[in-house]
């Protein structure tokens, strides 16, 4: 019996003691001063202490004549209306039961539970309290549900759907996440089965696996797609057994969590895998992937085809890819691999040569660059190698058979030059065989310039040509191309010179430089310009100096092909002239980086070309300064 029952059955019988026997009340002052718990008679119109036993006077800590005036205004905190209206109710014939904070005389504040009755004596009618302490109860309850909305709160703010189960599979409890997933208030989950929430299909996976962790104890775990009505979700469900303290399984909890963004990326990264594959692996370059300490992790199937090795054979190589680079290459290419990974440094065009499985070499070039993860971390090199032996191996015959015929060629044409000396020896010359002789002169000279400047561009394209700057004077040296360009190729034209913005007048603009390579850069881009330009049309050549640098711009009207627009200092590069070799802007780039300058083309303004040359000027204005 609980102390609340044991108090009302208290208050019924103290009522019949007084009823009983209404003349002697000994009986029920005895037992009323006597008894463990407090008690009082309350004056109901008045709220006054009528009397009270020793263990309410404890409980309050008065004497007995304190609690002679005392009204129950004085030890409650409940407003006064509030309490006139509870004792007129608790005056009825049933009584009641209330709970009220009083204070005691220690100034402490103490939750009671009073049940209370009315009472007749001597023709007074009264309120009979019986008082019970219930404040450690009550702290005790409190305490268990701020631990319950502690729990409750904490399951409800985890993303993951978390349900309870019984052993019949209903469920007990479910959080926030989990009604969310189906949709479903509490109310319509609880005391229910999975065959009442979801499919047939899918609730009867669900009870196998409930019954595996009824019957083994152990947790299992599945990756599902469930119908819900917010449509198909990815889950991975989790589910363990509840055991009691006797570690007997009585229910399963599970942790179901939505991984439809991780299916989805694992979709995305197989499709870019498949795509990848389809890519690299028949792509017809030789394509690598090296760790960041230099291990081979991917070589695509093009291996074998540039190299005979297959890929098994390459991923077996200890120090991938040296063993298929010639020896006489390999420590080169080693030494540049390693800086590069260290250094997360690329490179492009580097030549090596491969020696096959067969024995053969081939003539290859590399480019790499660093890799990163999608966590931005460094994750190695990529190593794409092209065989380009073919090309090689024509480059080296153009350039032996150009060493040939320039080394042929100038025999013949020393012979030829010493012909007109000869020949003016021999005897007199009329004036027409004297005008004959000077232009055969004149020819073989030009030959034999033109095959000299051969042989310079030959050394520049080498890297061995020595370059013999002296002062000259560019302005007089670009006024003779122009006119001579003019000449030969569009005599309806005209040509303009601006120096520093203004017309030229004569003043030399000197630079530092070779005079012969100038002229052969100047020659080329005027012949280029006038033959570009259209009849009656003007080209303008410009000279200045900015930062350093002489500058000149030959500018005239029409465009460069769009064919040749993006390699038109490249060797052999032409269009649109029968007769065109390719070489004349390619041998000008040359002179130019012979220089220490370079050469551009704009192509910004629609129907004109300008051909920039930017020359060291050490000796202008800006470097003096």
């Amino acid at each position: 019996m609980s102390k609340a029952d044991g108090a009302d059955t208290q208050v019924k019988f103290m009522k019949l003691l007084v009823q009983g026997n209404s003349s002697d009340l000994s009986l029920f002052r005895a037992f009323f001063d006597a008894h463990a718990a407090p008690m009082a008679l309350i004056d109901p119109d008045t709220g006054a202490v009528a009397e009270s036993n020793r263990a309410a006077r404890e409980f309050y800590g008065l004497n007995e004549e304190q609690s002679h005036g005392l009204s129950v205004w004085d030890i409650t905190t409940t407003p006064l209306e509030e309490v006139r209206k509870t004792i007129k109710r608790l005056m009825t014939d049933s009584g009641g039961r209330v709970e009220a904070l009083h204070l005691t005389g220690q100034g402490d504040t103490r939750c009671v539970e009073i049940l209370a009755s009315p009472v007749e004596i001597k023709g007074r009618r009264l309120l009979l309290c019986v008082i019970h302490d219930v404040t450690e109860s009550r702290r005790a309850e409190a305490e268990v549900e701020h631990q319950r909305i502690l729990r409750r709160t904490m399951i409800d703010s985890v993303r993951d759907a978390i349900a309870l189960k019984d052993a019949s599979s209903v469920y007990l409890a479910v959080n926030r996440a989990f009604r969310e997933l189906l949709g479903r208030p509490e109310s319509e989950i609880l005391g229910r089965d999975d065959s009442a929430l979801f499919p047939q299909a899918q609730a009867e996976i669900m009870k196998l696996d409930d019954g595996r962790v009824l019957l083994t104890g152990e947790s299992v775990s599945r990756d599902e797609c469930l119908d819900t009505p917010a449509g198909a979700v990815w889950t991975n469900t989790v589910k363990s057994p509840v055991r009691d303290d006797q570690g007997r399984v009585t229910g399963i909890v599970l942790a179901v969590r939505d991984i439809t963004r991780r299916k989805q990326a694992e979709d995305a990264l197989r499709k870019s895998e498949e795509e990848f594959r389809a890519i690299a692996d028949y792509g017809h370059d030789w394509e690598s992937w090296l760790s960041p300490k230099g291990a081979l992790l991917w070589v695509n199937p093009a291996v074998e085809r540039h190299t005979g090795f297959s890929v098994l054979e390459c991923l077996a190589m200890a120090d991938y890819p040296l063993p298929l680079v010639d020896p006489e290459d390999r420590e080169a290419l080693g030494d540049e691999l390693r800086r590069a990974r260290e250094e997360h440094s690329s490179a492009g065009d580097r030549v090596f040569r491969v020696r096959r499985k067969d024995g053969r070499r081939r003539y290859m070039s590399a480019s790499w660059q660093p890799i990163e993860n999608v966590t931005g971390t460094y994750a190695g090199l990529r190593l794409s190698v092209h065989d380009f032996t073919e090309r090689r191996q024509a480059d080296l015959l153009r350039e032996d058979i150009e060493r040939i015929v320039r080394h042929d060629l100038k025999g013949p044409l020393s012979s030829l030059l010493m012909t007109p000396t000869v020949l003016r020896q021999e005897g007199p010359v009329n004036e027409r065989q004297e005008v004959i002789l000077k232009e055969l002169e004149r020819s073989a000279r030009r030959l034999l310039t033109m095959i000299d400047r051969s042989l310079d561009l030959y050394k520049m394209e080498t890297g061995v040509y020595q370059l013999a700057p002296e002062s000259l004077d560019l302005a007089a040296l670009a006024c003779e191309a122009l006119e001579d360009a003019r000449i030969a190729a569009r005599p309806s034209c005209r040509w303009t010179l601006l120096v520093d913005g203004l017309p030229d007048d004569g003043r030399a603009f000197t630079i530092q430089g070779e005079e012969r390579l100038l002229r052969t850069l100047l020659d080329n881009l005027a012949c280029n310009a006038f033959e570009a330009a259209p009849e009656n049309s003007t080209v303008v050549a410009a000279l200045s100096r900015r930062s350093g640098s002489a500058v000149l711009e030959i500018a005239n009207q029409g465009e460069i092909p769009p064919e040749i627009r993006d390699r038109l200092f490249e060797k052999y590069a032409t269009a649109g002239k029968r007769h065109g070799t390719g070489l004349g802007t390619y041998s000008a780039r040359l002179v130019a980086q012979a220089h220490g300058g370079t050469i551009t083309a704009d192509s910004s303004k629609p129907g004109r070309t300008t051909i920039r040359v930017s020359l060291p000027d050490p000796a202008g204005p800006a470097a003096s300064a």
